[in-house]
């Protein structure tokens, strides 16, 4: 009787471990979906960021090269105004 209550109850330990192991494994596959979400989710952020960047210097660089230098400064023009405008409203 002994022998069979204690079989009976590891069979009972083994089924709840089994449970708690298909549990965990679910949780694992979750978390391993919501990582390679968030590394998309970074990639695409990291695309933009480099976008931004990259349009900023582009507008510093048009503005260095429109505004003369310290010796003979100039301002810029409407035109030139209105073409640095467009160029940070394509950035947003």
């Amino acid at each position: 009787m002994d022998s069979q209550g204690s079989v009976k109850e590891w069979q009972q330990v083994c089924v709840q471990k089994d449970k708690e192991i298909e549990r965990l494994l679910k949780e694992i596959s979750h978390w391993k979906k919501c990582t390679e979400s968030e590394q998309k989710i970074a990639g695409k952020l990291q695309n933009k960021v480099e976008t931004f960047t990259n349009g900023i210097r582009e507008v510093s660089k048009y503005i260095d090269e429109h505004s003369g230098d310290v010796d003979h400064p100039r301002r810029l023009t409407m035109d030139e105004t209105f073409e640095v405008f467009m160029k940070l409203s394509r950035l947003l």
